[in-house]
C-alpha cells in the first residue's frame, strides 16, 4: 500500500540573516491565525507575520465599544441639558403666571402697590416699564 501526500511549500527569506528555505504553506497560515512565531533554521532568528487575525479583529471591536461609550456618554449630557431647560422654562412660565395674576388684581409689578386704575397708574408713574420689559423679552 502506498501514500502520495502533496504538500504545498512556500519560500521564506530569513530577514535577520537572509537565509532562504521552504515551510509547508499550513504552518504559515497557522503561524497568521495563532501568532506565535516560526524559527530561522540556521540561525533560530524568530520571524512572525504580524498581528492575527483575532488581535485585529479585538482591536476593531475595542474601538467601535469606544466610540459607542462616546457616544452614550454625550447622549447623556444632552439629555441632562435638555432635563435643565425644562426646568428653567417650567420655572419662568410659573414666574410670568404669577406676575399676570398680580397685575389683573391691579398690584404694580414696580412698585408693588394695589391700585383700582393700574393701567393710568402705569402711564403716569413707570412710563418706560412697558418698552424695558419688551426689550428684555
Amino acid at each position: 500500500m502506498s501514500v502520495i501526500l502533496e504538500t504545498t511549500y512556500v519560500q521564506i527569506d530569513c530577514p535577520t540573516c537572509g537565509f532562504v528555505f521552504a515551510v509547508p504553506e499550513s504552518l504559515i497560515n497557522r503561524r497568521r491565525k495563532d501568532g506565535k512565531s516560526a524559527w530561522c533554521p540556521a540561525g533560530g532568528h524568530a520571524m512572525n507575520w504580524g498581528e492575527t487575525e483575532a488581535d485585529g479583529l479585538r482591536k476593531q471591536i475595542e474601538a467601535k465599544d469606544r466610540r459607542i461609550a462616546s457616544v452614550e456618554g454625550s447622549l447623556t449630557h444632552t439629555r441632562d441639558q435638555l432635563d435643565a431647560t425644562e426646568r428653567q422654562l417650567r420655572a419662568q412660565r410659573g414666574a410670568n403666571t404669577r406676575l399676570r395674576r398680580r397685575v389683573a388684581n391691579g398690584v404694580c409689578p414696580c412698585c408693588r402697590r394695589t391700585f383700582a386704575d393700574l393701567a393710568r397708574h402705569m402711564a403716569g408713574q413707570h412710563p418706560d416699564f412697558a418698552t424695558t420689559e419688551a426689550a428684555g423679552e
